[in-house]
C-alpha cells in the first residue's frame, strides 16, 4: 500500500528543531543538524518508556556503533550504526509492535532516514544494512536482559547472538547521552 501525500505542506507538517530549523517531516526537506539530532534521540526513551530506567534512543545508537566497531572497526557499517536511528529525532520512537503494522508511519521514516544519510553523507547498501540490522538486534537483545521486567526471555531471538555479558546498559542522563552521541559522530569527520 502506497500513501500519497500532497506536495503542498501546511504548517502542521513542519517541527521545529531544537536548534530552530524549520523541518518538514513528511516531504524531508530542512537542514539536517547533528546537534539536533543527538539532542533529540538523548530526549527520547527507548521501549516506549516501559524500560525499568531512562535508556535513550542516543545511547542505543552508540552501543549499536561500537558493537559494530568492535567487528568492522570505525567504517562506513560503524557510522551507519551511529545513524541507524536518526529520523526518530524527528518522529519519535514508534514501538516495534505498532511500527511493523503501520505502513504510512513506516514510508514517512524511510523517506526521512535516506534524507538523512543522503545529507550527512551515510554509506547505505543492502550489505550495510544487514550488519546494522543484526548489531540492532544484538543490542536489543542485550537492553532487554538488562531493562526490561522479562529480561526478554520470551522474546523472539531467531539468529541473535546473545552478548549480554559483554555489553553494558548505563542509562546515561540525556546531557551525558547527546554528548557521547556528538563525540562519537565526530569520528567520522575530517578535521
Amino acid at each position: 500500500m502506497s500513501v500519497e501525500i500532497e506536495s503542498d505542506s501546511s504548517p502542521s507538517d513542519n517541527l521545529e528543531t531544537y536548534s530552530g530549523v524549520v523541518f518538514d517531516v513528511l516531504t524531508p526537506a530542512g537542514e539536517v543538524r547533528i546537534d539536533d539530532i543527538a539532542h533529540g534521540l538523548a530526549h527520547i526513551c527507548r521501549f516506549g518508556g516501559q524500560c525499568e530506567r531512562h535508556y535513550s534512543v542516543a545511547e542505543h545508537s552508540v552501543l549499536v556503533h561500537n558493537l559494530i566497531s568492535r567487528y568492522y572497526g570505525c567504517g562506513p557499517e560503524a557510522f551507519a550504526g551511529l545513524l541507524h536511528d536518526a529520523e526518530e529525532a524527528y518522529l519519535g520512537d514508534m514501538v516495534r509492535p505498532l511500527k511493523q503494522h503501520n505502513t504510512f508511519f513506516a514510508e514517512v521514516s524511510h523517506r526521512l532516514q535516506a534524507y538523512i544519510r543522503d545529507s550527512l553523507g551515510v554509506a547505505w547498501s543492502d550489505d550495510i544494512a544487514r550488519v546494522v540490522k543484526l548489531y540492532d538486534n544484538v543490542a536489543l537483545r542485550a537492553e532487554a536482559a538488562q531493562l526490561m521486567h522479562s529480561k526478554g526471555k520470551d522474546w523472539q531471538w531467531d539468529g541473535v547472538p546473545e552478548l549480554e555479558g559483554e555489553i553494558d546498559i548505563f542509562g546515561y542522563s540525556q546531557k551525558l547521552a547527546k554528548n557521547v552521541f556528538l563525540e562519537t559522530y565526530r569520528i567520522y569527520q575530517p578535521g
